[in-house]
């Protein structure tokens, strides 16, 4: 078999793959022998059918399935001995229309089209900026996040009259001219005044009692309030609803009172004598609120570096192979319309997974098995210890095989880990402007960020 190589460009080639007689001959006449002991004809045994028959009935697909399976072997042994560095797989040239005369042709030629991979070189400094937020926690976040798990682990009261952070059971019923529409909408929704920031919406109930009832319009409160666009949803796209006036009553009140700050609340949060006294439970509360603080710096940090990422290396792809190619390997059938929508989010991807892959190699960054066992023991005892229990360390290998012998679960915890040291490479290799920022400047800072770069 000859491949040759035709380079059309920095990133396309043509392999042109020439076929002859002896590349192929045995392999045929093996399947041939293979296919011969299982066919079955009437007036022969099994397996005695002649061979001449088997090759009349079955000759040419198994020639056309090992010829295929000869280029595909061939092809890919051809990519790792020139170690080429592609995209995809090869495809079969498109402007190439072959009219083959398998009965008769002894020798074939192929085309196929190859992308290969950008060529560039890692150039970071100290010049290239970025900022990376460490979010501190603050006193009001500390004495708000206590607050919550007081209320999660309190006791739910029913109180007659409606307060600021209340859920408010509310009926709503369609009016007509100031009367109840005979036949009209109606549907009982729950509100939490606390996640609604409608402060005059808040005003309508605050104060109220059970009974009470309030005129409001649904459709002019859509849009203003993720919480009131849940409650009210039956009115969002209807457009029959559209300025309508509705009763909303209040048929319930209920109220969770905060369990008290004592060692029966702790054992409840995060196990039995996991924390002992409200030093150890503070302590732990802001050891939580600071992981999950850090996940959210190193999630942005990550976004701002793929961004960098895209302007400092604008990488070139071979573009209109990829579409062919996540087309042709697509499990469903994509238009083009759907393939123009969805390609720049994958080009930008692979563009970063490329960069990534240079910096692995280069830097001879690795997840070992032991550090993917490590990281998942811990998450597994951290678990085991929330519900109150010691896992003994059988028990946790146990659990970390069965966590890593599942494959998306596996494939989550190699990414994150492997995120990591990517994050960990970027700070030694830029120039990192570490800010101290509370949580609420932290949002402020995005939200004015993401209305000046739209990325």
């Amino acid at each position: 078999m000859n491949i040759i190589r035709e380079n059309v460009d920095a990133l396309n080639a043509v392999l042109k793959v020439k076929v002859a007689e002896t590349d192929y001959a045995e392999k045929v006449e093996n399947a041939i022998k293979t296919v011969k002991k299982r066919v079955s004809m009437p007036g022969f045994r099994p397996g005695m059918v002649p061979t001449s028959l088997v090759k009349k009935m079955h000759g040419k697909s198994i020639l056309v399935d090992e010829i295929n399976k000869l280029l595909n072997d061939e092809l890919n042994k051809y990519i790792v001995e020139q170690k080429l560095d592609v995209l995809g797989q090869p495809l079969p040239k498109v402007d190439n229309e072959l009219t083959i005369d398998w009965d008769n042709q002894k020798e074939f030629e192929f085309s196929y089209d190859l992308a290969l991979a950008p060529d560039f070189q890692l150039n970071f400094s100290s010049n290239d900026k970025i900022t990376y937020y460490s979010i501190s926690v603050d006193d009001k976040t500390m004495e708000d996040t206590i607050l919550n798990i007081r209320r999660r682990y309190g006791k739910a009261e029913y109180p007659e009259n409606v307060e600021a952070n209340d859920l408010v059971f509310v009926g709503l019923t369609e009016l007509e001219n100031g009367a109840k529409k005979e036949g009209g909408q109606h549907k009982t929704a729950v509100v939490s005044l606390e996640q609604i920031n409608d402060e005059s919406f808040k005003s309508l109930l605050i104060g109220k009692k059970k009974e009470d009832a309030v005129i409001i319009v649904p459709s002019d409160l859509i849009g203003k309030d993720a919480e009131l666009d849940h409650a009210f949803a039956f009115a969002k796209d209807n457009e029959v609803l559209k300025g309508v006036s509705f009763e909303m009553k209040v048929n319930n009140v209920s109220r969770m009172s905060p369990s008290e700050l004592n060692q029966e609340l702790y054992d409840k949060v995060y196990g039995a004598s996991t924390v002992n006294g409200i030093e150890e439970f503070r302590a732990k509360v802001n050891e939580e609120l600071s992981l999950a603080y850090k996940a959210e710096s190193d999630k942005h940090f990550k976004h701002e570096i793929n961004h960098l990422l895209m302007e400092k290396f604008n990488l070139s792809l071979p573009d209109a192979f990829l579409k062919r190619w996540i087309k042709a390997v697509n499990d469903k059938p994509i238009s083009d319309e759907q393939l123009e929508l969805e390609y720049p989010h994958y080009a930008n991807s692979l563009k970063v997974q490329l960069i990534e892959n240079k910096i692995i190699k280069e830097n001879d960054i690795k997840v070992s098995r032991e550090e993917a066992e490590e990281y998942t023991a811990k998450l597994i005892n951290d678990n085991f210890k929330r519900y109150g229990h010691e896992a003994d360390e059988n028990e946790v290998k146990d659990s970390v095989k069965r966590v890593l012998g599942n494959e998306e679960e596996a494939k989550r915890i190699f990414e994150k880990l492997y995120s990591d040291k990517f994050i960990t490479y970027y700070q030694t290799k830029l120039g990192v402007n570490y800010k101290n920022v509370t949580v609420e400047e932290f949002n402020k800072e995005l939200d004015e960020h993401y209305k000046n770069h739209k990325h």
